[in-house]
């Protein structure tokens, strides 16, 4: 029995809707390759190459600047910006080719390569900058050190359980010398991650090895990864085990199939985060949903990775759906607009100062300046653009407010606050009007209504006239006067601990009633973040009087998501 055209027809969409808006690739704002995971401070974070500077024509990478992503529930990423610039950052190189990246002594170590020719390495007390130390000839082809391979790239941090450093490099063409099985190596590293220890070894075994080293440990055992060459028609991400980070390796299989990029290269890393494993490669898929014919524009995406009861690991499926959302997202945080699911339209990040007005860069010219001192935002904002968040929880009582950081040089436009679809259930408007410039900042609002539970998609519909209406750099949403508690944690190290204190607020005027439901620390902060005062709560309700000017203020303990309040 055939399928009737109407029926069919509505299922043709349902799949391109699917295809298009789906969770990979990561960004769809830039071109992003060569991902790095790593943790910290319990949230997952990856650097990627910037490849929006690749030349079309010729097909030839210019590599400048690493993009960073984070998150915390693998649905919804933080876009950064691109944080680390080889001009102003490492000076001593051209490029900055794949990077790598090792957490140790409450520091972020990054190494980059300059093209084939030498690798350098930088330090860090937060992965987004600003870095410090350089010294750009960390590694060079020094035969005495066993460091001569053809192409001196694709650095990859480890660090191991013990807290031993190494770190992982090199790679070839089929007809290099040294050739494939031999032009992959790996090095120890002393305590302070930037000199050695001894010379590096040779990962032997290594069939058809090619580039993108990457080593991760699962239990007892090292896996030691890399993308394969061409000669046998596809670049796979091949892997190997063993039991000791420097070898012997025994040669396993593919991991990765090279179907997952689309053609061309690629280059995967591997990370374990809130007890899953991740595999995050680059692919094709935003240069062909974008249309581009050619040129060297590849795309993060991710995948979950799982292990046979032996060990190995079960061959990596790519999806356009990406990994489960592993959490909730918050909604009363302070959310940077550059925080998305996925999105519609010509919007851009880029590069702000920060937390006061300033100098605007686009977000692949942002070598001035230092990395710590910039905070990001959307751009070429456009009628009926949009961006999404997934799984998103407001809670019993739902949120009442909705608050934005804008800039805009004209007439402005508006956020629609669309639940479901881009169309879907409107619960607010939040007008946005002339700032005096798009580097003047000013903080909107707007009533929410019908907006509690949990909403499966977030959209912020933009409207108005231009291609650059106006800027966004965050937004926020306020509670209603009481937020019930989260569930206790169920985890065997927090078993019956609430992960989340209950409190309310009442106001009269500059008066606090604040009610707790155990002992507590309330902390009051205003509309821009600053923290206006600590009160101790005994465990029931508390009568406090503060000399708050009249304006919006935001109430949280530890562990809550914020109360918001008016002081009149």
């Amino acid at each position: 029995m055939g399928i009737p055209k109407k029926l069919f027809l509505i299922m043709i969409l349902a799949i391109f809707a699917h295809t298009a808006f789906a969770a990979n690739p990561l960004l769809r704002q830039k071109y992003t390759a060569d991902p790095n995971p790593f943790i910290w401070n319990d949230r997952l974070y990856v650097y990627c190459s910037y490849d929006d500077n690749n030349q079309t024509d010729n097909k030839t990478y210019n590599i400048k600047f690493y993009t960073l992503i984070s998150s915390d529930d693998m649905a919804n990423w933080t876009d950064h910006g691109e944080v680390f610039s080889v001009g102003r950052d490492l000076p001593g190189l051209n490029q900055a080719y794949a990077p790598g990246a090792a957490v140790k002594n409450n520091k972020i170590y990054l190494y980059v390569p300059n093209s084939g020719a030498n690798i350098g390495v930088v330090s860090a007390d937060r992965p987004e900058g600003p870095f410090t130390n350089p010294k750009s000839n960390f590694i060079t082809k020094n035969a005495s050190l066993n460091t001569n391979v053809e192409w001196l790239f694709d650095p990859a941090g480890f660090v191991d359980t013990d807290g031993q450093g190494y770190v992982y490099f090199g790679g070839g063409p089929a007809d290099g010398n040294p050739g494939p099985g031999s032009n992959l190596r790996v090095i120890k590293l002393n305590a302070d991650m930037v000199s050695f220890n001894g010379s590096a070894t040779t990962v032997s075994g290594s069939t058809r090895s090619f580039e993108a080293a990457y080593m991760h440990k699962n239990g007892g055992t090292y896996y030691f990864s890399y993308s394969q060459n061409f000669t046998n028609g596809s670049a796979d991400i091949a892997y190997m085990t063993g039991a000791n980070p420097m070898g012997p390796f025994t040669f396993k299989g593919t991991m990765l199939p090279n179907s997952a990029s689309g053609g061309g290269n690629n280059h995967a890393g591997v990370v374990q985060y809130k007890n899953n494993w991740y595999i995050f490669y680059h692919d094709r898929k935003l240069r062909k949903t974008n249309n581009v014919s050619s040129g060297e524009y590849r795309s993060v995406s991710v995948d979950k990775l799982e292990y046979n009861t032996d060990g190995t690991i079960k061959q990596v499926v790519a999806t356009d759906a990406g990994p489960a959302q592993i959490k909730n997202f918050n909604p009363y945080d302070t959310v940077l607009a550059t925080t998305i699911h996925t999105q519609s339209g010509a919007i851009k990040t880029a590069i702000c100062s920060a937390p006061s007005p300033g100098t605007v860069s686009n977000a692949n010219a942002n070598s001035a300046g230092t990395a710590g001192d910039r905070n990001v935002m959307l751009i070429s904002i456009a009628n009926n653009s949009w961006v999404r968040l997934k799984g998103v929880d407001f809670g019993t009582a739902g949120a009442a407010k909705f608050y934005a950081s804008a800039a805009s040089a004209s007439a402005g436009g508006s956020i629609e606050i669309r639940t479901g679809s881009n169309t879907g259930t409107l619960v607010g408007t939040c007008n946005i009007g002339a700032t005096g410039g798009l580097t003047a900042w000013k903080t909107f609002e707007c009533d929410i209504s019908n907006c509690a539970g949990v909403k499966d998609y977030l959209y912020l519909v933009f409207k108005g006239t231009g291609t650059d209406q106006f800027r966004l750099r965050w937004y926020k949403f306020g509670g209603a006067v009481d937020v019930p508690p989260d569930p206790p944690t169920t985890s065997a190290a927090n078993s019956g601990v609430p992960s989340r204190k209950h409190f309310s607020i009442n106001v009269r005027g500059k008066t606090l009633f604040i009610t707790a439901a155990s002992p507590t620390v309330v902390e009051i902060y205003n509309i821009k973040g600053g923290k206006e005062a600590s009160i101790n709560i005994s465990g029931a309700t508390q009568t406090v009087n503060l000399s708050l000017p009249n304006g919006v203020y935001f109430a949280k303990t530890r562990g809550t998501r914020d109360v918001k309040f008016v002081v009149r």
